[in-house]
């Protein structure tokens, strides 16, 4: 196994067989989430009925043998407690993650030191280390199209009527870039009936980018501002296995473009 710590100044800690920095037995954090199941008691009777459940944050645990050589290294590569946290194991994943403690703890013995790194990862899934990209140009056929909730009929063209396959474990959540010029935009997941709607035109050349991660999910233009008040329906994901999506847009020309990418998502590696 091989662990990967990228912290947010770019600082790289690589941990592992063969390197200072030794996982040792004992790691933990690294199979499914914890998950929390949401339930109504039944009355005055036993039991209670789930009416859903949540994954919760994971956080993972890995016991080390540091050479005394690659201390000061381990210091740096923590100091920047926000990063990258990459597994290599079973199969490979990454996420977001916070380092949380173990320095502090960790014990001083003849040319090495022991102990316990601890990482907080928020987002309770590991994501494959390559993402799906996918980009989708106009063609030359107008159309009229039902524009979701609420109700538009819009003349525009697609640029995507295609299956998306999800090979992850759980949902996937995209991040897409819509370039301009095109008067209003649909993304459409057929599959699960979700529907977003755009209601922002754009220049030729004019940028949008859309993420829909849950705490994560914005639209917003090249500067960084936000234009969620010309924005209806749902952030939506990918469900688990084949999806049929759509990309609609108005007033569009052979330069109008939509890109997307996706990343499988796991509950353990």
């Amino acid at each position: 196994m091989k662990v990967t710590w990228t912290n947010d100044s770019g600082v790289v800690l690589e941990m592992g067989d063969g390197l200072a920095v030794t996982i040792v037995r004992g790691v933990g954090g690294l199979d499914a989430p914890p998950l929390s199941l949401q339930d109504v008691q039944r009355g005055q009777a036993a039991g209670a009925y789930v009416t859903g459940y949540r994954w919760k944050a994971r956080t993972v645990t890995l016991p080390v043998s540091v050479e005394r050589s690659a201390w000061n290294d381990v210091v740096a590569a923590l100091a920047t407690p926000a990063g990258t946290l990459k597994v290599e194991r079973n199969r490979s994943g990454q996420g977001r993650a916070y380092y949380i403690g173990g320095l502090d703890t960790m014990k001083a013995y003849p040319g090495e030191y022991r102990g316990v790194l601890m990482f907080k990862m928020p987002w309770p899934f590991f994501l494959s280390s390559s993402e799906v990209y996918k980009a989708f140009v106009a063609d030359e056929r107008p159309l009229a199209y039902p524009m979701g909730f609420p109700f538009y009929v819009l003349a525009g063209s697609t640029l995507a009527d295609v299956n998306v396959t999800n090979n992850g474990e759980t949902e996937a959540w995209p991040r897409w870039r819509l370039t301009g010029p095109a008067g209003q935009w649909e993304l459409r997941n057929i599959t699960t009936g979700k529907t977003l709607h755009i209601n922002h035109p754009l220049g030729d050349g004019e940028v949008l980018h859309i993420t829909t991660r849950p705490g994560e999910g914005a639209v917003y233009d090249e500067s960084g501002n936000s234009v969620m008040g010309d924005v209806s329906g749902a952030l939506w994901p990918l469900a688990r296995g084949e999806n049929h999506i759509s990309v609609i847009a108005t007033d569009p020309t052979v330069a109008t473009r939509a890109e997307l990418w996706y990343a499988d998502e796991y509950l353990g590696v």
